[in-house]
């Protein structure tokens, strides 16, 4: 039976966003004004959308949202937060609850692998490097647009 990814991937990235706390992770309601104002611009999360008004704020190019990558048999591999298709940089913002699982980590380097292998370059940015340093991160965005252009 198949997933519909579009109810689960939501989910999913709150889990990754939540605090990990002794006995697991706590789930975030999802729900808020915060959330209101991300799912509003084509965010899945808040810290999406913090990375995405860092973007805009640097004047670089808006990228696309939520952008699947396909295999040949037209199968999602991955969706990822941002896109800049022409320069094939994806763009993610993984939050620890979620990605710091051996299994999430070994799901996300075979993803990584596989995009590498398919011509994508890829920048994986943890929640709390957006939240701490937006703009650290946004120059690693300008960097790597800069080297596709090249």
């Amino acid at each position: 039976h198949l997933l519909d990814w579009r109810l689960v991937i939501p989910w999913l990235k709150a889990t990754a966003e939540s605090e990990v706390r002794k006995g697991g992770a706590q789930i975030p309601l999802m729900q808020g004004q915060e959330w209101d104002e991300a799912r509003k611009e084509g965010c899945q999360s808040p810290m999406e959308l913090k990375l995405l008004k860092a973007i805009r704020e640097a004047n670089l190019p808006e990228p696309e949202k939520q952008f699947p990558i396909c295999d040949e048999q037209g199968n999602v591999v991955t969706i990822a937060d941002f896109a800049y298709p022409e320069q094939k940089l994806l763009v993610y913002v993984d939050g620890l609850a979620f990605h710091s699982a051996l299994s999430r980590r070994l799901h996300d380097a075979q993803i990584d692998r596989w995009l590498q292998r398919n011509g994508y370059r890829v920048l994986r940015f943890i929640g709390t490097e957006v939240a701490r340093n937006p703009m650290k991160c946004v120059s690693e965005v300008r960097e790597a647009l800069e080297m596709g252009m090249n």
